[in-house]
């Protein structure tokens, strides 16, 4: 965790030159830019750490987990189709998981550099109205990979996991059922009961 905090710090230490923060009554803080320069690398520093570094972390302990698997099952011994399987399941999860971040992050991260790049340009409202929903749209779009992911998992994770899922999700519909069958057989006795107070 200090590492990673240090290689953050790292990428994000031109904040200290390149913000200001501007106070304004009643004590709102509004931090800038100084220079379009600190903007662009902001905004590339924020794609790096963001997409690039999580992108090759994937792809480094991913590949790590298919090498490992493809040795214990040598070890094991087991049939040739069982490891292409794995593998090719694993891979699959891997490429998805990259291209979800890939697709969450760039648009937004493109949209910014573009709007540091014309900050000096006279804008009308349409133009400036177009802007603000091209950005909360890929600002909207990086929640997709924490989204996502699951549906990831769930169709290229293979037939455990969904098998498992499906177990789960079996025996939460048969409880929901037999406890709406049970309510459902309470409220019929209680019904009779009061129908049979009724006639006596």
């Amino acid at each position: 965790m200090i590492i990673t905090a240090f290689i953050y710090w790292l990428i994000f230490v031109d904040m200290i030159y390149c913000l200001d923060v501007i106070v304004t009554p009643p004590s709102i803080a509004c931090t800038i830019n100084t220079t379009r320069i600190c903007g662009i690398y902001n905004e590339i520093a924020r794609l790096i750490a963001l997409v690039f570094i999580p992108s090759m972390l994937i792809l480094i302990f991913g590949y790590g987990t298919i090498q490992h698997v493809k040795t214990s099952r040598r070890m094991s011994r087991l049939e040739g189709n069982t490891i292409h399987r794995i593998d090719r399941h694993l891979t699959q999860m891997v490429i998805g998981e990259i291209s979800l971040i890939m697709i969450s992050y760039i648009p937004n991260t493109i949209q910014r550099i573009y709007l540091v790049l014309t900050l000096d340009i006279e804008k009308n409202p349409l133009r400036l109205r177009i802007e603000i929903l091209s950005g909360e749209v890929t600002f909207l779009m990086t929640t997709f990979q924490s989204s996502f992911s699951f549906y990831i998992y769930a169709t290229m994770g293979g037939t455990l996991f969904r098998q498992t899922l499906n177990e789960l999700f079996t025996r939460s519909f048969s409880r929901y059922c037999h406890v709406t069958e049970n309510s459902h057989e309470e409220e019929i006795l209680e019904i009779c009961q009061l129908t049979h107070n009724v006639e006596v």
